[in-house]
């Protein structure tokens, strides 16, 4: 799995909980190694870290909001486009009436032409034995 397919998967969220996930970490490995007062201010500035990153996902997701929508509505009516079938219950997206219209056309010709040499052949016999 790439990484544009792991971030897809986990979303906004996921992402948001990885960062502040990462950021508490740093915190506590500070805090571990003894330094403790600045490891105080280093706890708000995670605090405001965490603060500043849960505004700008925020944003991003009222921004995306209406682009995902959009996204949304268009995949519907593609299904609807591609959801029709006929009378013999093929699928309208995949034939077009002129190419219907055209074979049945050909069929007619072909009919025709098949009695004018059917004729033809009995012209030919008649002629043969007289």
């Amino acid at each position: 799995m790439g990484t544009g397919e792991l971030l897809t998967q986990l979303g906004v969220g996921g992402i948001f909980a990885i960062l502040v996930i990462r950021m508490v970490l740093d915190f506590l490995a500070k805090r571990r190694n003894g330094a403790s007062a600045s490891a105080t201010r280093d706890l708000f500035a995670l605090v405001r870290e965490v603060r500043d990153l849960n505004v700008i996902l925020k944003n991003a997701v009222v921004e995306m909001a209406p682009l995902v929508r959009g996204t949304c509505e268009r995949v519907a009516e593609l299904h609807r486009w591609h959801d029709r079938v006929d009378d013999d219950g093929v699928m309208v997206w995949y034939t077009r009436k002129s190419l219907d219209e055209s074979i049945r056309v050909l069929n007619g010709g072909v009919k025709d032409f098949t009695q004018a040499i059917c004729r033809l052949n009995e012209l030919l016999e008649k002629s043969a034995h007289d």
